[in-house]
């Protein structure tokens, strides 16, 4: 009971030592800092003051002015197209390259409007309350956040009963990473994907270790994943986890065909139901197969750089210097590159960091070996730590494929898979505990990983988040 009491109170001062860290940064982050802030953020106020969602069309994407408000680091006079708003700060306007003919106001970057409507719809009610104050709409997002981390905790608390400060390293690494903190501090939709992904992980992980399973369960992960295809494709993978885990447990259980089939046919239904409500409003909207709304942002983001354009054009055909840009910026922008991947920390702190990862890969191999994996664990625990594995390969799969046509070297885009990447890491991290400390059984000697990646996040609050420019 008090190893129990212990853990929650340990979980809760994680979970609030974030919403205070996250809360922090998004105080400190000057407006329009967080990648893509202002198309999210216009896509709530058109909701919020028509009661329609926006559609995406030409001239939602402006490569040039997009270049001239990030290069001139959001300044009011690129904001929008008012000449005495240029007397501030002239000389760094004319270092920046502003020019006012290509002023088209902040409003009009509009990327985003084929995104889902569910995160939308939620913060459309914050915009209406505080009368679209951007601090009071990152705060909700902060709020978001704060799901998978606890879902992290939950599931390898599921998986490793008998491991408690596992869960609690595992949450803490999900917490702390600096890069995350700052998304989460923004007005975007990630919080929400990355909460109810982090959900269906977590009904998945109970369904496959469950005693006892039904129909139910399918129609509780169904109506999961229908949110979650109302919420961003790239957490779209999970209901395919979703759907594999009902075959594996079936076929663990030597179920019959029909219960196999009742249980399929509850989850896909449901979710595909939910899911339509989106999808055919797409349809109805941009036509042909276009029910995602993809194949019209790929037509309006015209001028966004492209792979085949930026290997030919400025790596003089070199697939070479092309996959070691991938790889370095991916990794620097996984743990902290902020504002648009103009501010990253200094190299000896990156180092650092590639020695950490490193460190704690190996650990993790060393962990499987330390406890006879995978003969010491049982046909759910296999399975499940299967099913995330997959999870990852998916995530890493999905971003590897988008940067096939656009260059998009952001590490961000490996957070669907952050759970797994977090156990993995917390396994290294307590492979390392026990050859240090002899195989002993003081697990909370395991938090030292947490504790440093909390560290890192202190640093970026004050020596990277106060570099940005600020225009009050």
């Amino acid at each position: 009971m008090k190893k129990a009491l212990f853990e929650l109170i340990a979980l809760l001062g994680i979970v609030v030592a974030y919403l205070l860290l996250a809360a922090m940064y998004a105080w400190q982050t000057p407006k329009w800092q967080v990648p893509d802030e202002p198309a999210h953020y216009n896509y709530v106020q058109q909701l919020a003051e028509t009661g329609r969602y926006p559609i995406i069309d030409a001239g939602d994407w402006n490569q040039p002015y997009q270049n001239m408000l990030t290069g001139c680091g959001f300044h009011p006079a690129v904001l929008q197209p008012d000449p005495s708003l240029a007397q501030i700060n002239t000389p760094y306007l004319e270092a920046c390259g502003y020019d006012i003919t290509m002023v088209a106001g902040i409003s009009r970057i509009e990327y985003e409007d084929h995104q889902p409507p569910l995160y939308y719809t939620l913060q459309a009610v914050v915009y209406l309350l505080t009368d679209g104050d951007l601090l009071a709409m990152r705060l909700f997002s902060v709020l978001l956040g704060s799901g998978a981390i606890v879902a992290a905790w939950a599931i390898t608390r599921r998986l490793f009963p008998n491991e408690q400060w596992l869960a609690i390293v595992t949450a803490g690494i999900v917490a702390f990473i600096p890069q995350r903190l700052f998304m989460m501090s923004g007005v975007n939709n990630d919080a929400l994907a990355e909460a109810l992904g982090g959900l269906l992980l977590l009904l998945t992980t109970y369904y496959i270790t469950a005693t006892n399973v039904d129909w139910r369960w399918a129609l509780a992960m169904g109506f999961v994943a229908g949110l979650i295809f109302l919420t961003k494709t790239t957490v779209y993978y999970t209901a395919g986890i979703a759907f594999i885990a009902i075959i594996l447990r079936c076929w663990q259980d030597k179920a019959p065909f029909r219960a196999i089939i009742s249980q399929l046919l509850a989850f896909s239904i449901l979710a595909v139901a939910i899911g339509s409500i989106w999808w055919i409003h797409s349809l109805d909207v941009y036509g042909n197969t276009d029910f995602l709304g993809l194949q019209r942002h790929d037509q309006v983001v015209e001028g966004q750089l492209r792979t085949e354009t930026y290997i030919e054009r400025d790596l003089r055909g070199s697939t070479r210097l092309y996959l070691e840009n991938l790889a370095r910026t991916t990794f620097q922008s996984f743990w902290g590159q902020l504002g648009w991947m103009a501010y990253p920390m200094q190299p000896r702190i990156y180092n650092l960091l590639m020695g950490l990862t490193v460190l704690l890969l190996i650990g993790s191999i060393l962990y499987a070996v330390q406890e006879h994996w995978p003969k010491s664990l049982d046909k759910a625990q296999r399975h499940m730590l299967a099913l995330l594995g997959v999870s990852l390969l998916l995530v890493i799969a999905q971003f590897l494929f988008y940067n096939l046509t656009f260059v998009q070297f952001q590490g961000r885009y490996l957070y669907p898979a952050l759970i797994p990447i977090a156990l993995m890491f917390a396994l290294g991290a307590d492979a390392w505990r026990k050859i240090i400390f002899k195989d002993s059984k003081m697990g909370w000697l395991s938090v030292w990983v947490v504790l440093a990646i909390a560290l890192l996040a202190i640093y970026v609050l004050r020596e990277v988040i106060p570099i940005m420019p600020r225009w009050n």
